[in-house]
């Protein structure tokens, strides 16, 4: 006797079962425990298509009513089994990347519009004597932190929704670091360059000119 690790029997998506193997000779016969015919599994390092002809030789031989149906290589079997779940992920991530690109760009704007209205505040200090490196510290600190209040939000909220993926998920967990992490770094690049931007360009604005800004 022997253990062996999980398998898959019944599809990737559903949890293993407990299983054991018997020898074929221990079941003559069909029976409620042994469905009708058996399934053979060869390993070669040639080509297998090679061998099919030759496989179908051998079992003539040992029995002629005998034969062989359904033969394909374990890379069809596995590549058939996670045809489904492979479509759903091409498909989520079609979508989530099309919705990083599209909050990437909705940040932007938004953090980049709001410095841009400040450009009036950005010169009245200057004008009284704030240096511009003090001006651009403060926005990009107040920018930063609206991020990261953002960000907190989004992640949390990923966190509870992500649950409901599970089922699709194998060799995966709901809550991917990686992701989570390569995620929320894009989002503070794109909301430190939308409030580095403008800033720095009010910054090098006139003071008077930046008065009659509205």
């Amino acid at each position: 006797m022997g253990v062996v690790e999980d398998v898959r029997q019944f599809g990737l998506n559903r949890v293993p079962e407990p299983q054991f193997f018997a020898d074929l000779r221990q079941w003559p016969g069909s029976g409620p425990l042994f469905p009708i015919g058996a399934y053979y599994t060869v390993r070669t390092d040639g080509d297998s298509t090679a061998i099919i002809s030759s496989l179908r030789g051998i079992v003539h031989e040992l029995d002629a009513q005998a034969a062989l149906f359904n033969v394909a290589a374990m890379e069809q079997l596995v590549a058939t089994t996670i045809a489904r779940p492979r479509v759903y992920a091409v498909l989520l991530g079609t979508f989530a990347a099309v919705a990083v690109a599209l909050a990437a760009s909705g940040v932007f704007g938004i953090i980049a519009y709001s410095v841009t209205q400040r450009t009036r505040e950005i010169g009245i200090r200057i004008a009284l004597g704030a240096q511009r490196s003090n001006v651009m510290g403060l926005v990009l600190r107040q920018s930063t932190i609206l991020a990261t209040i953002g960000m907190t939000l989004g992640l949390a909220a990923s966190a509870a929704l992500t649950r409901s993926l599970e089922g699709m998920l194998f060799g995966l967990t709901p809550l991917d670091p990686t992701t989570l992490v390569a995620v929320s770094l894009i989002f503070g690049l794109v909301a430190t360059l939308a409030a580095f931007v403008p800033a720095r360009r009010a910054t090098r604005v006139d003071p008077l000119v930046a008065l009659r800004h509205e």
